[in-house]
């Protein structure tokens, strides 16, 4: 049967308009937008979301916001969580991952594999033997920083032939905040011989801070010094003394470490929470999510990125002091 002009017009238009569908179908076309292929994905896994890391998140979303990225984290509190939680990021398709690395070699068979499905990995705080890049400090001088504020302040305000008690705050499951622990004792040991440690107990954390400040407070009621690894767990030292009367004297000091607004707060005040140390986590926040950008574009980046630490006390606690 033969087809008239109008005939054969119609199935040349038929024709054009079945080609140009299967040109879209085969672009990708459809549910995903054609920008969102192109969007960064990074997924952050962080030990836990307190005291320091609560800020640390509201800055990377800051700064993911700033570079296009579409960010989201999660909390891996031991070793299994991180490798489930590794698992699950590539399963979702993210293009990075940043990890706070407790136990590299525990962490590093989940990364390899990470890796060969084609996502990169960001080590933070403990550096895994392979990483594409890795954000942290020398835990060993963190302590330092932190021991030497205490023993300075021990210096200042005791004779050297008095014997000054110091209850210690560590956290003994993750071995770079033993570095940090074996770092503070270093520096009391070096610029204080005086201050002796007669206490320890783990307090990472606010909760495990005030736990050991009501035991310190029954046990220990003429301590001088409370150090700890950070300041989450040394407030929460505080917050014990501070509710059993003990915590306002010329002779009792309390220093931490990540100059939590918090902390920073009650140095500003003048109170007995004296010094902290920070590694302006925060504000390299947006330094992470840069380096996490490009290595999702394929681009070459530093390998190493140090943070830097600063004593903060009453003369620039205000530096510190954000909103």
């Amino acid at each position: 049967m033969k087809l008239g002009k109008k005939s054969k017009f119609v199935a040349l238009l038929l024709c054009i308009v079945m080609t140009v569908a299967l040109v879209a179908c085969s672009s990708g076309g459809g549910d995903s937008g054609s920008g969102d292929d192109d969007t960064i994905k990074v997924g952050l896994i962080l030990t836990g979301v307190n005291g320091i890391f609560a800020e640390f998140i509201t800055a990377l979303e800051a700064g993911a916001e700033e570079y296009g990225v579409e960010f989201q984290f999660t909390e891996g509190l031991d070793d299994s969580k991180k490798i489930a939680a590794i698992e699950n990021y590539v399963a979702a398709g993210v293009d990075v991952i940043i990890c706070q690395v407790g136990n590299p070699e525990a962490t590093k068979p989940a990364m390899e594999a990470a890796q060969a499905a084609g996502v990169k990995f960001i080590s933070y705080d403990m550096d895994t033997e392979g990483s594409d890049a890795f954000f942290g400090v020398n835990n060993s001088e963190f302590g330092y920083a932190i021991g030497k504020n205490a023993a300075e302040w021990v210096n200042a305000t005791f004779d050297s032939s008095q014997e000054v008690k110091v209850g210690l705050t560590n956290y003994p499951p993750l071995q770079f905040l033993v570095e940090r622990a074996e770092g503070i004792e270093q520096a009391l040991n070096e610029i204080a011989p005086n201050a002796k440690i007669v206490v320890t107990a783990q307090g990472g954390l606010k909760d495990e801070g005030v736990t050991a400040g009501e035991a310190w407070v029954q046990s220990q009621p003429d301590l001088n010094v409370i150090v700890g690894i950070n300041d989450d767990g040394v407030l929460g030292v505080y917050e014990a003394f501070k509710g059993a009367g003990k915590a306002d004297s010329d002779t009792i000091g309390f220093f931490g470490g990540d100059a939590t607004q918090e902390a920073c707060k009650l140095i500003s005040e003048g109170t007995t929470y004296r010094m902290s140390v920070s590694t302006d986590l925060v504000g390299i926040a947006p330094q992470f999510i840069s380096v996490a950008a490009a290595l999702g574009k394929g681009e070459t980046v530093n390998h190493d990125n140090a943070f830097p630490l600063y004593p903060v006390d009453r003369d620039n606690v205000a530096d510190f002091i954000t909103g």
